[in-house]
């Protein structure tokens, strides 16, 4: 009979049904959210012009300028030099793709970022401890992690909400590289993740990349061997160029000078 019950956690219906259920309680987590005739947090106009504004210039085809129109009393403002608006634009293509308003795009991207977070987690968490129970549980916690809940109910920081996607993408990818040594998943691991995170929130993504040192540091003899620091190097290299577009105009103080006048 025990030996039944083992194997049920680990068939695939009972992989099927649990992520399933993640799933319906990403949804759950949303309701206290919707119930709200009008979210407060101290982000939030700002988040809803920058939509607005990427949705105007989807519209007169400057579609993915750094440049905001709405902002600034319509003057203009570089907010795509310092926030990536990744997360907003993301918003933007599902209200353009369903025709729909920009809350319920805003709802939905929120509900799918909760949902894949879950389902990531969980399947990393399979991956470590070869135990879906364990797996389950870790999800759940990550789910309600105090800092998530309060970045959607409270603060309303969208763009590090985005971060609940990357950071078990990073961590799952370092897993791989340092204990299987399974590089193509690494690569696709890692790199996804980094280029969500800066994409997201960089400054965040910088304390991100401290923890991650710590971990390769805490591993020195699995970390300073000629295949990872190799792969290290090709991986980072790899996600600063696809990002190279946001980081570079922001370091670059000739191009903030141009945008403010200066």
């Amino acid at each position: 009979m025990r030996l039944s019950i083992k194997n049920i956690y680990k068939s695939k219906y009972f992989h099927v049904a649990t992520c399933l259920f993640l799933v319906f309680f990403a949804a759950l987590i949303m309701l206290p959210y919707l119930a709200a005739e009008r979210h407060t947090g101290h982000d939030i106009k700002y988040h809803f012009t920058v939509i607005r504004s990427l949705s105007v210039a989807w519209e007169q085809g400057s579609f993915g300028s750094k440049v905001m129109e709405l902002i600034g009393g319509d003057y203009g403002y570089g907010t795509g030099i310092f926030y990536s608006t990744f997360p907003a634009s993301f918003c933007v293509i599902l209200m353009k793709l369903f025709s729909c308003s920009m809350i319920t795009a805003l709802y939905f991207e929120l509900f799918l970022l909760f949902g894949a977070a879950a389902l990531i987690v969980y399947w990393f968490f399979v991956r470590v401890f070869r135990d879906s129970r364990t797996a389950v549980i870790g999800a759940l916690i990550y789910m309600t992690f105090p800092y998530f809940l309060w970045d959607v109910y409270v603060r309303f920081a969208f763009t590090e909400v985005f971060l609940m996607l990357a950071l078990p993408l990073i961590a799952w990818g370092v897993y791989e590289l340092l204990y299987n040594a399974n590089k193509a998943a690494f690569f696709a691991l890692f790199i996804t993740g980094y280029v969500l995170a800066i994409f997201s929130h960089f400054t965040m993504t910088v304390y991100i990349t401290l923890f991650v040192g710590m971990w390769l540091l805490l591993e020195g003899r699995k970390t300073f061997k000629a295949a990872t620091l190799g792969c290290l190097v090709i991986a980072t290299g790899i996600v600063l160029l696809i990002t190279a577009s946001y980081y570079l105009p922001m370091l670059d103080g000739q191009k903030y000078d141009e945008y403010y006048g200066l």
